[in-house]
């Protein structure tokens, strides 16, 4: 299966997100949600991710930390930062944990 997780803790973003690619690709055979670092986690225990959208700001985790702790679990996996935030500091963080956008 190749199932695509979004996370983000901004439901209307997340929600919205998932709609729009459900809607637009057939690629991923699910879209699942997460609007928690803890809950992104519990969706990696359950189920194959091939590919995941997270945010940096989370309520319970920074995405960044999540991203560090989801490479070392899950390299397969890919990773894909999405963030309002325009910090360099940020940026420079994520290519070093080898996000690909």
């Amino acid at each position: 299966m190749t199932n695509l997780l979004i996370v983000d803790d901004e439901k209307a973003l997340r929600e919205g997100l998932a709609g729009y690619i459900r809607r637009t690709t057939s690629f991923f055979s699910q879209v699942l949600t997460a609007k928690s670092g803890t809950a992104a986690l519990a969706c990696f225990e359950t189920q194959p991710i091939a590919a995941a959208l997270i945010d940096i700001n989370l309520g319970d985790f920074n995405g960044l930390d999540l991203i560090a702790l989801l490479n070392k679990r899950y390299p397969e996996t890919l990773l894909v930062v999405i963030s309002g935030y325009d910090d360099f500091e940020f940026v420079r963080k994520a290519l070093t944990l080898k996000v690909h956008d």
